[in-house]
């Protein structure tokens, strides 16, 4: 889909326009790129976090006590919420990283451009933030709501992930 959307954007306004328009995502250039992986990493994991807790209902018997928490227009509401975060987070993180905030938006316009400089730093920040705002998450949910299956549900998740990526298909 990034690559899609950058070769559509390319051809419409031409190759420039991915650079100089603000598609290509680069560090600030008063930003390490330590600096900017570490701001990449938070953004990232409080966008996880905020996804997570919008959208993940408990449904077990454990979790009734805490159905009062539950929102009862959740599904209406998230996707105003997910945008007002998505939005301030770009803003705060523009500062540093340019706050792309999406690997395949990242891949798509710099395989247009060509240009690779500090492309390593989003995948990196992308896997690390979402792992640790589903910690994040997790701890929230394990403190605030007494829930103890929390690190075997990542455990499993990580399990059918290696599966996947090692055979191709999940059980």
């Amino acid at each position: 889909g990034g690559i899609a959307g950058a070769a559509f954007v390319r051809g419409v306004f031409g190759s420039d326009s991915l650079v100089y328009r603000g598609g290509l995502s680069l560090p600030v250039a008063e930003v390490t790129s330590s600096q900017a992986l570490l701001s990449e990493t938070v953004l990232c994991a409080v966008l996880v976090t905020v996804q997570l807790t919008i959208w993940v209902v408990p449904t077990s018997r454990r979790w009734r006590k805490t159905s009062s928490l539950v929102h009862p227009f959740r599904r209406e509401i998230a996707p105003l919420i997910v945008g007002l975060v998505t939005a301030c987070l770009t803003i705060i993180g523009a500062t540093t990283s340019n706050a792309p905030m999406n690997i395949s938006r990242t891949l798509g316009v710099a395989i247009m451009t060509e240009t690779w400089t500090s492309q390593w730093i989003y995948p990196l920040a992308g896997w690390f933030g979402a792992i640790l705002g589903t910690f994040m998450w997790l701890q929230t949910i394990e403190s605030v709501m007494h829930w103890n299956y929390g690190y075997e549900l990542i455990l499993y998740f990580v399990y059918v992930l290696l599966r996947f990526v090692t055979f191709g298909a999940i059980d």
